[in-house]
């Protein structure tokens, strides 16, 4: 059946087993003894539109049969109160044999009536003694009320439903005493990604509580709770009560992208653990694993497993912009996959780009330091086709990297121990002194300046002429905030070039992301809004309040009707921005742009939270399922194991419980209805076995039920408590005294 649906209008329903809920954890669609609850109108939303469509209703047309937990028949009824019917027909014969003379006889039965209509409470187990099951429901009285202590060992759903026939009621107690059941801390979520965290609900004092992590060990509580670690992390107040929560294992990525991608830089969170591609085979599909690519040659056999292993159902997200692949045989490979072409390096002359920085001894502190995040700022993320020269002036220029340079992370890093500040600064002379080292190239030139513009005095109307017959595009940034503005103003208007102001690494990096110029053959500047493909699976759940990048690369005309992958987001004139390609159960993502400062712009965080926020919602679809598997206590005494079904799962399987002499294999047998599969699995030595292999890849662990974990496990579909039938069973006691009495009342003779 379907598992994501996007729904536009819909309320909670407050009653039955949810099946369908909303991230908030709202049962939108439950299954009820009666049948199926909706919260919503099939036609608000996709789901009445889907080819999974027909699949739901089926399932839900098998599960239609009688419910796990039946109401009380007339007949149950009948024999629980059996009892109190002989009772009051008692009454009525003695009454009518003796008159007002049975008086204290009809007392005693009216006594007995209303002890037994108040039947006492009675314990599953010992909670002063030991563990072990006391009794079983043919034990216990119709009408009275049993109760489970937090570390009971828990009863197997059965056991309930025989409960509830028999007119027992039960109720899930405290053990500790003095707490107040209305004043009870709760978490605030029970499962989490790596990295959120977990907030204690209705306490606020924290001294002497604790927190165990999945391997056993324990620490003082933090509050809030972050913790990364996969597996089972507990809560313990300073009175014993325990409340656990589970964090998820994080995405596998495999990355196959060179050190200066700025893909990397998507995956730079918790949820996702980033590994080297695998040199053999690709991670299992139920891992819910990611290939990510950018610019790396790859061989025909990686591409045709890549191509496999999508087909039957991997994920593999691209990105078409810096760095560009050189390798044509690749760059074909995926863009079949990816149903888009890649684009292939520029085969015009290259730009040629002049980083001029001011090393004098005016720009210090913050200055400084936005001057030299700029630089690496531009050289990290300049778009494939452009080389750089880097110098530094002061009273003269010196060349620190030289002109047509490529840029490699390597050079950047051997820049940043170069950069010394100390001197005069004279940016007029330093500009004439570069001026020859661009003229004859025939690209296109560009210089940026980064200085506070506090220079020796120049003819500045003559320096920015020459600028401008040289064809040399200027660009000036002014950082700090004592930066001078005049002469800089003067330089720019004489050579037709511009300036800005920047007084921190921040908001220079927004103010060079707006002098990136148009590549008319590739780049392109976005226009907003954003558009969302509001049907595609990728942003099921997500809004389309997010903007697009600064830029996308663009295809040749020709290359446009190559384009079969669907488009997700695009902008106002129909740029593609993100594009997804079905292949067979597998995706293939391809993004349009960079993820590097200059090409997302502004709104750069922004967007890179929605698209990890949207990978990782959809990879966790695609994980191998949460499943429970555990040991409850069967009617009779015997260890019947029970493992979560999921629901587009048969009424029937197998499994292999994993012990270290042998693997049997069991069967599993659900009810219709039921979110539960059971089997009564002989324990033998008494000890658990820890795993349960119910599929290929689908192992869960195997632990005792105890009554702590009933609330948290709705699978089970058994309540926190249910009311005991009214009327029980008279007190033998006070019926025996209410015989011997009438016996021992003389009869009237007539």
């Amino acid at each position: 059946g379907p598992e994501t649906w996007t729904i536009t209008a819909a309320h909670a329903v407050p009653v039955g087993i949810p099946i369908l809920e909303t991230e908030t954890g709202e049962a939108l669609l439950t299954r009820t003894p009666q049948g199926f609850v909706w919260g919503f109108d099939p036609e608000a939303g996709d789901l009445a539109d889907r080819s999974d469509w027909p699949l739901l209703m089926a399932r839900m047309v098998t599960e239609l049969t009688p419910s796990e937990s039946p109401a009380l028949s007339h007949w149950n009824w009948l024999g629980i109160h059996s009892g109190l019917i002989a009772t009051a027909l008692l009454c009525v014969f003695v009454l009518f044999l003796r008159g007002l003379r049975s008086l204290p006889t009809l007392i005693l039965i009216l006594i007995a009536i209303i002890t037994g209509w108040s039947s006492g409470t009675v314990s599953w187990s010992n909670p002063d003694r030991d563990r072990r099951p006391q009794i079983q429901p043919s034990q216990i009285t119709s009408g009275a009320e049993l109760v489970f202590f937090p570390s009971d060992p828990a009863p197997t759903p059965q056991f309930f439903r025989e409960l509830q026939v028999r007119g027992i009621g039960w109720k899930m107690s405290d053990r500790i005493e003095g707490i107040d059941p209305q004043k009870k801390w709760a978490l605030s979520r029970t499962i989490i990604e790596p990295g959120q965290s977990v907030n204690i609900v209705g306490e606020s004092s924290f001294d002497d509580w604790t927190l165990t992590d999945p391997s056993g060990q324990k620490e003082s509580l933090p509050i809030p709770i972050k913790v990364k670690a996969s597996g089972i992390w507990t809560v313990t107040d300073s009175r014993g009560r325990e409340l656990s929560f589970r964090v998820l294992p994080p995405i596998e990525v495999y990355s196959v992208t060179p050190k200066n991608s700025s893909l990397n830089s998507l995956f730079d969170d918790p949820r996702f653990d980033v590994k080297s591609y695998p040199e053999n085979d690709l991670p299992h599909l139920g891992n819910g694993a990611l290939v990510a690519w950018n610019g790396e040659e790859l061989s025909r056999d990686t591409c045709e497993k890549i191509r496999s292993w999508v087909e039957t159902g991997g994920t593999i997200f691209a990105a078409s912009g810096h760095p560009i692949c050189p390798d044509e045989e690749t760059r074909i490979a995926l863009g079949d996959i990816l149903g888009a072409p890649l684009p292939a390096p520029r085969e015009e002359d290259l730009d040629m780009g002049v980083l001029l920085l001011d090393l004098s001894g005016s720009l210090i502190g913050e200055a400084a330091t936005t001057m030299l995040e700029s630089a690496i700022t531009i050289l990290d993320d300049s778009a494939e086709g452009i080389r750089w020269g880097v110098a530094g002036f002061r009273d003269s220029v010196s060349w620190l990297v030289k002109p047509g340079t490529p840029i490699d992370p390597m050079i950047v890093n051997n820049l940043t121990t170069q950069i010394r500040s100390g001197g005069g600064t004279r940016l007029g002379q330093s500009l004439l002194e570069i001026l020859p080292a661009l003229k004859n190239h025939s690209g296109s030139k560009r210089v940026l300046v980064v200085t506070d513009g506090r220079t020796s005095p120049a003819n500045w109307q003559s320096i920015g002429n020459q600028v401008n017959q040289s064809g040399i595009e200027l660009e000036i940034l002014l950082v700090g905030e004592l930066a001078e503005s005049s002469a800089v103003a003067e330089l720019s208007a004489a050579a037709g070039g511009i300036w800005q102001s920047a007084i921190n690494p921040i908001d220079a990096r927004i103010k060079l992301s707006r002098w990136i110029n148009d590549d008319s053959s590739r780049w392109k500047k976005t226009q907003p809004p954003l558009i969302q493909n509001e049907r595609a699976l990728l942003t099921s759940g997500f809004s389309a309040d997010c903007p697009p990048p600064l830029q996308c690369l663009t295809l040749k005309k020709e290359w446009e009707d190559l384009v079969t992958a669907d488009s997700v987001w695009s902008d106002s004139i129909g740029n593609n921005i993100l594009t997804s390609n079905k292949q067979l159960k597998g995706e293939a993502i391809l993004w349009w742009s960079g993820f590097d400062p200059l090409r997302l712009g502004e709104n750069g965080n922004q967007i890179i939270h929605r698209i990890r926020d949207m990978l990782a919602t959809s990879l966790r679809r695609k994980l191998s399922p949460d499943r429970i598997a555990k040991v409850a206590i069967g009617s009779h005494g015997e260890s019947v194991l029970l493992v979560e079904r999921l629901y587009n799962e048969s009424m029937q399987s197998t499994a292999r419980v994993l012990k270290n002499e042998s693997d049997p294999e069991v069967d599993l047998l659900a009810k219709p209805g039921s979110d539960f599969y059971h089997t009564t699995y002989n324990l033998g030595s008494n000890s658990i076995p820890t795993r349960i292999e119910t599929g290929e890849e689908d192992i869960a662990s195997i632990s005792k039920l105890l009554c702590r974990d009933m609330s948290s496990m709705r699978w089970l579909g058994v309540a926190d408590s249910n009311q005991r039938a009214p009327g029980g069973q008279p007190e033998a006691v006070f019926l025996i005294l209410a015989a011997l009495l009438w016996l021992s009342t003389p009869v009237r003779r007539v």
